[in-house]
C-alpha cells in the first residue's frame, strides 16, 4: 500500500513499522 509507505517514511520515530512492512513486503 503506498499510503503505508508514506506515513511509514513521514514517521521517522515508527522505525519497528518501517521494518517489519520491510519484512512483509519483501
Amino acid at each position: 500500500s503506498v499510503d503505508y509507505i508514506a506515513t511509514g517514511t513521514a514517521t521517522a520515530g515508527n522505525v519497528t513499522a518501517t521494518a517489519t512492512f520491510s519484512m512483509v513486503y519483501s
